[in-house]
């Protein structure tokens, strides 16, 4: 409640449309309004993470590589949970007599 009434002050009041005519005075003068729409859709505007670029498996020669190193990877991680698999199948299995069974 103190700062509700703090910035109702004038002098407080001031300061804050004296720093907000000088913040529109830098937009003018370096940004103009000839790149004023440019500016405000940077501010504004979709993150460029966010944008949709180009996408480079759109070419044929890529698209080739892609889908080999794509089976690839594939074979791989099939690989893979087998041997997950059989791991979790011998951890059944009990065990010899030579072993301390």
């Amino acid at each position: 409640m103190k700062l509700l009434f703090r910035l109702l002050d004038p002098k407080v009041a001031r300061a804050f449309y004296d720093w907000m005519t000088s913040l529109w005075v830098f937009a003018m003068i370096f940004v103009g309004d000839a790149n004023l729409d440019r500016f405000q859709r940077w501010l504004w505007g979709t993150p460029p993470e966010h944008q949709a670029s180009p996408s480079l498996i759109d070419d044929p020669a890529l698209t080739e590589n892609v889908q080999v190193l794509f089976d690839l990877f594939q074979r791989q991680m099939d690989a893979q949970y087998d041997v997950s698999v059989l791991r979790r199948r011998i951890l059944t299995l009990p065990a010899a007599p030579d072993q301390g069974y």
